[in-house]
């Protein structure tokens, strides 16, 4: 399972925020469906490829951001280098990167010449990694996997051709969102080889009533497997100067959580200890959040079936500007139905989410007892998901599965 959040801190994934609905990372292929027959990606040893992620902007125009390869040696080395490609000057030209060796993960920030550690994933699992995400690192490793259909997908598969090869394109939909009158659906595309079963190309589209309109693209090319990799690869030395950045870890469940005040947009004051005799569902997200958008909706069915069971939802706007919310909340026009909440800290590091909850992504979501303990925590968003249901379920609260209809 990939999980979908955005950093307050952009840094070199700045297209986190142009996601508009939803993270880039959820393509694989098809439930039960294979590349290939015969797929070389699957078998080989070490696998080496170069790519160029770019971004769209509102006039169609393909802006490329960055330029990627991915070293692969199986079964548990991996490195993956972005260079910046956008703007001038020398910011422009220091590489980030990511690296799996010896059980262990490093991810370094170029631009704030900063990096973390912490335990590689499991063979077959995915890294919590933002750079992983972007080059489509899952789709690479593992092209034969079949993937759970998640309850707010469609996914299918045509035949196509891209720079006159002939491709095999799966396609992902999800759920409809209705805004402003007007119908809007996450589509993410993935061309695939038909001869090689190597992906070639991997699209995110928004697709406005009936409309696709690119935002974010993957081209993946100059594929070279089973040759040695240059000496070093897979070995971590920290850059000049790059300091160790390990963020606070969430509040632990058993934890007493942290009253605070945060503002409806009316101005009334709301304090998390207005309800000590309730369930509290405590949800950080932004208006330029596009998992944070996309898991909106899944929260209001949820709410729907429990507001009348002692639970309440706060869902506290963070790190953004309170004209960005007052607007936000003018266009959903009464879409959701629990507390909408903004944070006037802002991106400080006083705000709610930073300051007293320890959040670095968003959305992050904390599920709070009526004893005011915490009983469970989630970072992302992930359609079919159901931590959020089963921690209440656990608590006495009567939840059904949450299903999201394809309109």
């Amino acid at each position: 399972m990939t999980t979908r959040h955005s950093n307050q801190i952009l840094t070199f994934w700045v297209v986190a925020s142009l996601s508009i609905l939803c993270g880039f990372s959820s393509l694989t292929s098809a439930a039960s469906m294979k590349m290939t027959s015969d797929n070389q990606l699957a078998r080989a040893k070490t696998i080496r490829l170069k790519e160029v992620f770019s971004v769209a902007d509102n006039k169609g125009v393909v802006h490329p951001f960055f330029d990627v390869t991915v070293d692969i040696h199986r079964p548990d080395e991996l490195r993956i280098e972005a260079t910046p490609v956008w703007g001038k000057g020398d910011r422009s030209q220091k590489k980030s990167f990511y690296l799996m060796s010896k059980g262990k993960q490093y991810e370094y920030d170029g631009i704030t010449n900063t990096y973390t550690t912490g335990t590689a994933p499991a063979p077959g699992s995915v890294a919590s990694s933002q750079l992983w995400d972007m080059a489509a690192v899952t789709t690479v490793l593992y092209p034969d996997e079949s993937i759970k259909t998640e309850p707010d997908m469609t996914i299918s598969s045509s035949k196509g051709t891209l720079n006159g090869r002939k491709m095999i394109v799966f396609t992902d939909k999800f759920h409809t969102l209705v805004e402003s009158g007007k119908r809007i659906t996450p589509v993410y595309r993935i061309w695939v080889d038909a001869s090689t079963g190597y992906p070639c190309q991997k699209c995110e589209y928004i697709d406005i009533n009936g409309k696709d309109i690119l935002n974010l693209k993957l081209d993946m090319f100059d594929y070279v497997l089973n040759k040695p990799l240059p000496k070093g690869t897979f070995v971590w030395k920290a850059p000049a100067g790059a300091k160790l950045d390990n963020p606070p870890t969430l509040l632990n469940p058993g934890s007493v959580a942290p009253d605070f005040t945060a503002y409806k947009a009316d101005g009334a004051a709301v304090h998390l200890s207005d309800f000590k005799v309730k369930t509290v569902v405590l949800d950080f997200w932004a208006t330029w959040c596009g998992p944070c958008q996309a898991s909106l909706p899944h929260l209001e069915k949820i709410y729907r079936q429990v507001n009348n069971q002692n639970v309440v939802v706060l869902a506290v706007c963070v790190w953004d500007t309170h004209d960005a919310f007052e607007k936000w909340i003018v266009a959903k026009n009464g879409m959701y139905t629990f507390n909408l909440l903004f944070d006037p800290a802002g991106k400080s590091k006083s705000s709610i989410a930073t300051a007293l909850y320890h959040v670095t992504e968003i959305p992050t979501q904390y599920v709070i007892g009526k004893d005011g303990k915490i009983l469970a925590n989630d970072v992302g968003y992930e359609p079919g998901a159901h931590m959020l249901e089963d921690t209440l379920r656990k608590s006495g609260v009567t939840v059904s599965e949450t299903r999201s209809s394809h309109s």
